[in-house]
């Protein structure tokens, strides 16, 4: 079983670096969403790397960063339930 440790230095060999020597080489830029995929298995697989522009986030969620009167995702907008009375 391995430690943290050489977890740690597997994640820095095979991810850190290999996207480090991307952006400097200019395959990836500012801004890209970065998608890593795994090709192959065991000690022949290897990590994919690809630079995606990102997707713009949806209306709502623009409107309410702008500070406009628009709820947030997911907000619930049903009844709310009746509040019992402690002393009753």
């Amino acid at each position: 079983m391995l430690g943290a440790r050489p977890l740690k230095r597997a994640i820095q060999r095979e991810i850190e670096d290999a996207l480090s020597e991307k952006i400097l080489f200019g395959e990836l830029k500012a801004g890209d969403l970065v998608v890593v995929d795994a090709e192959g298995e065991g000690i022949l697989g290897e990590f994919t790397f690809r630079g995606e522009l990102k997707v713009p986030a949806e209306p709502v969620m623009e409107e309410a960063a702008a500070g406009t009167d628009v709820p947030r995702a997911g907000a619930f907008d049903g009844p709310t339930a009746p509040r019992l009375n402690a002393g009753a």
